[in-house]
Formats: structure tokens, sequence, C-alpha cells
């Protein structure tokens, strides 16, 4: 996790997680280059940071390190 890879215009920077603590889970590691097309999972929550950390921006998108996550139907 680099912060200066994200943009600047977020709105949260952290975990997404479930009450059941349940976290996002990128499931990447440190190589985001294999992340294109890459299910994100809802994994056991580790406070380690790295692929459960995301970012929430102004815009209301959801990134993980420089990949933008989306549904892959591709509806909202």
């Amino acid at each position: 996790f680099q912060l200066k890879n994200f943009p600047f215009n977020h709105r949260y920077i952290g975990t997404i997680s479930t009450s059941n603590h349940r976290c996002l889970d990128s499931m990447m590691g440190p190589d985001v280059s294999k992340g294109l097309n890459t299910k994100v999972l809802a994994q056991t929550c580790h406070k380690d940071g790295g692929n459960q950390i995301f970012l929430y921006t102004t815009s209301n998108k959801i990134y993980f390190d420089e990949l933008c996550l989306e549904p892959a139907d591709g509806k909202l």
C-alpha cells in the first residue's frame, strides 16, 4: 500500500467491513498488475492493511491502489 498511488480526492481510506468482521480483500498482495478482472472477496479482517485497504473517492468510486472496483456485469 503506497499512498502516492491513490488519487487525492478521497473521502475515506481504510478497510471496508461488515458488522461480523468481514473485510473487502483484494486478494492480490503487492503486485497490482495482476489485478485486472480479479474478484474482490469478503475475508476475515486481519488489520494488517495491505490488500484490505481501499480508497473511497469524492466521485463515489472505490479503488485498490490504482485499480478501480466495478461490478463484473458492468451494472451498478
